[in-house]
């Protein structure tokens, strides 16, 4: 039996992912990206608008300004 795994860490699109196929047992959709080494990233809220996304430094977190924390992991810790 195939199922395919989606990896989205942007949390927008993991809920948009999640609704568009809560009725398909087939997909699951992971909540996280992949990706080496391990780590938490930030990306800018503004930086979704265009084509890309923008990283952030760690010490440059601040909720308050509209950034998210993307958890990445690698591919072995899915096996």
């Amino acid at each position: 039996q195939c199922r395919v795994h989606v990896f989205e860490p942007v949390p927008p699109y993991y809920k948009s992912l999640q609704r568009l196929f809560k009725n398909d047992s087939k997909v699951i959709v992971e909540s996280f990206g992949l990706g080496n080494p391990e780590r938490t990233i930030v990306i800018s809220k503004d930086s979704l608008k265009g084509e890309g996304t923008f990283v952030m430094k760690t010490t440059d977190v601040d909720s308050k300004k509209g950034n998210y924390e993307l958890k990445i992991r690698t591919v072995t810790s899915m096996l």
